[in-house]
């Protein structure tokens, strides 16, 4: 959306109907602006903003993702809404997968379009970054910088491992076994097209193995390599081709059953690759364990 609101306390967010978070889906904000109406849909902003304001002590304003085509359009838009609704900004600037200097600099311009718009940036968060501390240094000698509150996030691998639940439920896949065991998280994908032999060598610690429903073979090692000591411990298994195993092999699983998720699903072995390859991981509210560890990433590096 193109404003989304939420209160500083969870049981109030609980209670606060969705169509208050927000004013214009973006659809609806592209709407207004082709037909000339951009002071129309701030003025509808802000009156959504003061309903809100009215009944919170607090109100955080979430900006949009800068993910799609027109992010300079977004860039400008987003600085107009904080003006117009007096908001402080915390910049946020992901790190990930750039170079220490394309950081900085992506950084700089976004300051200095800031400060052109006369917004005030009160903080910057460099997130998942693996040069945070270079990155901060060099920033603190940027004079649009000066006064700011900087802090860096480091990169954490397993926070953007998606779960075998995520993996299920974009896969559209039919979980056979190991439904208690859905939120475990999928540190790699295994494809097992090949012999027997050269999966055992390929097999690593928490990964979800794919390969067709009717390769017993490489099920039935799989399964064994759970009870071995000297072998990783995969996430799960993602049976493809819409094949189920036979008989003789369901009865081998049912005898350790929900040790580890197994999915099925009507796809072939590469078209299922490339899907599970494209997910993106979120922290779900019921994953316990991502949200622990986030919150004390966030608490051992931001004041």
């Amino acid at each position: 959306s193109t404003l989304s609101s939420s209160s500083a306390a969870s049981d109030v967010y609980k209670r606060q109907p969705y169509e208050d978070m927000y004013a214009f889906t973006t659809a609806e904000a592209n709407d207004l602006i082709s037909a000339g109406k951009y002071e129309y849909l701030i003025e509808g902003i802000v009156n959504q903003y003061k309903n809100l304001e009215n009944k919170h002590d607090f109100v955080l304003c979430e900006g949009t993702d800068f993910e799609g085509s027109t992010s300079v359009f977004e860039f400008d838009i987003n600085a107009d809404i904080a003006n117009n609704l007096g908001c402080p900004v915390l910049l946020v600037a992901s790190g990930y997968n750039k170079s220490p200097e394309e950081t900085l600099r992506s950084i700089e311009m976004s300051l200095e379009s800031l400060s052109y718009k006369n917004t005030n940036v009160v903080s910057t968060i460099i997130n998942r970054s693996d040069h945070g501390e270079e990155i901060k240094a060099e920033l603190k000698k940027n004079k649009l910088a000066q006064g700011q509150l900087i802090y860096f996030l480091p990169n954490v691998k397993s926070l953007a491992s998606p779960t075998v639940r995520e993996i299920a439920d974009r896969l559209n896949a039919k979980v056979l076994y190991g439904w208690n065991r859905l939120n475990m998280h999928v540190d790699s994908l295994g494809v097992a097209a090949m012999q027997l032999r050269n999966v055992l060598t390929r097999i690593t610690k928490g990964a979800l193995v794919i390969t067709p429903g009717d390769r017993a073979d490489v099920i039935a090692a799989c399964l064994l390599a759970l009870k071995s000591s000297s072998m990783p411990k995969i996430s799960g298994l993602l049976l493809t081709g819409g094949l189920l195993p036979e008989d003789s092999v369901i009865n081998l699983i049912d005898g350790i059953a929900d040790s580890i998720p197994i999915l099925s699903v009507e796809c072939n072995t590469f078209e299922a690759a490339v899907q599970a390859s494209n997910i993106q991981a979120v922290i779900d509210p019921e994953d316990t364990r991502k949200v622990n560890q986030a919150l004390g990433i966030f608490e051992k590096n931001i004041n």
